[in-house]
């Protein structure tokens, strides 16, 4: 088959959705298919190689889409969709066109590629726009809302098969869309799988943790997160434990927040840090003693954190800060990995953070969950193959084996 890819972010970009569409490529390579994508220039590291052998790599459109606020992650969208639509329209029709939602309204090249005589057009969805920007605040003029959201329900109708991240995704996408038909779950999966054991005690030597107790939050700083309630809680369990560190590795909207919160507390140890990169991840992870994830609850069903999956296989217990009903807080009363406290709450996760301190069994079994997930239902195999299969038009991927 040939296939299409087609996202703003692709390798070696370290975007979340650049490393999963990266793993598809290679996955779609090695299974003997003719695979290309479309992508844009930007790259948390500039300069470095971007090619991949087996894979046709198209880039279009500007490098700063990261940069310059708002204004140059606008311009950086724009100047990407117009790239990509040129040349989608110049290549020769493809079996099946496969779109992400990175810029938003980027599902619109599928009707286009359906149009032009391309094949089985696939909707994989990260985020469900234009809802989760008006729910955060970032799109407040109702009339352009409705139209993202007519130019959506095109998008919608014209895939042929919509793939969504978690249960809760695809009944609110249901709420607003009428494609619970053809709309199929597959999990994302950790990014960070250790290829050996990993030697915990000489990483945070490495890392200059010793033996304190390492609070992580890894991962983007964006709007659908919660960081307040994390700092708050840290102040509160800081005053009882003299060991407590918090690190907070990741860029974002919200890294202000943070900067600004350590400069008014000089007295806490609050790390920060850039993103980490993939191949020294697994490491990274696993050095922690508690992994932090939050969601704030405007954004439930509409976006899920990629970041859980690292987590998993770190086989460290997650504290969770959101409401109890999102795919997060499912999960944690399924398979009891972690424990969630509510949204400003910081009281009750400093509790929980004494209780997983005091109670290190606790704690263990809590990773053990984690990593049988990990390594389970929601591994790299299991996901690679259940997309693979739907990219050539399998349905019903509950019952599709793992290769």
């Amino acid at each position: 088959m040939r296939i299409v890819l087609i996202n703003q972010f692709f390798y070696p970009d370290e975007a979340a959705t650049s490393q999963f569409l990266t793993d598809v490529a290679v996955d779609l390579r090695d299974r003997g298919h003719c695979v290309e994508v479309i992508c844009g220039r930007a790259s948390y590291h500039p300069g470095a190689g971007d090619g991949l052998p087996g894979v046709t790599i198209h880039r279009v459109g500007s490098s700063h889409a990261r940069s310059d606020g708002m204004p140059g992650r606008l311009a950086g969208y724009l100047t990407f969709l117009g790239g990509a639509v040129r040349r989608l329209a110049a290549l020769p029709p493809a079996d099946t066109i496969v779109t992400l939602s990175t810029p938003p309204m980027l599902g619109f090249l599928g009707v286009a590629a359906k149009r032009w005589g391309h094949g089985r057009f696939l909707f994989w969805v990260q985020d469900i726009y234009p809802e989760i920007a008006e729910r955060l605040g970032v799109l407040r003029w109702k009339p352009l809302n409705l139209f993202f959201q007519s130019v959506m329900a095109d998008v919608y109708a014209a895939a042929d098969t919509v793939v969504v991240l978690g249960e809760d995704m695809k009944q609110k996408l249901s709420d607003f869309y009428p494609v619970t038909c053809k709309t199929e779950v597959v999990h994302h999966w950790p990014l960070s799988e250790a290829a050996h054991e990993i030697d915990r005690e000489l990483e945070r030597k490495r890392l200059g943790w010793g033996r304190d107790f390492v609070l992580l939050y890894s991962g983007n700083l964006g709007r659908a997160h919660d960081l307040a309630t994390f700092l708050e809680g840290f102040r509160i369990f800081s005053a009882r434990n003299s060991g407590a560190r918090l690190v907070i590795a990741g860029e974002g909207y919200r890294r202000a927040e943070v900067e600004v919160f350590a400069r008014r507390h000089p007295e806490l140890r609050i790390d920060r840090m850039g993103h980490q990169p993939r191949e020294g991840l697994a490491g990274f992870l696993a050095s922690a003693d508690v992994h932090l994830v939050s969601q704030r609850p405007e954004a439930d069903g509409l976006v899920v954190p990629s970041k859980l999956y690292g987590i998993l296989e770190s086989a460290r217990p997650l504290t969770f800060v959101g409401s109890a009903f999102n795919e997060v807080a499912s999960l944690l009363g399924k398979y009891q990995f972690g424990v969630r406290v509510d949204p400003g709450d910081a009281p009750g996760l400093a509790a929980a953070w004494e209780l997983l301190r005091r109670e290190p069994s606790t704690s263990a079994q809590m990773g053990k969950n984690a990593r049988q997930l990990a390594r389970g239902v929601f591994s790299r195999r299991a996901g690679l193959c259940r997309l693979a299969s739907l990219i050539k038009g399998a349905w019903n991927v509950d019952q599709i084996p793992i290769e």
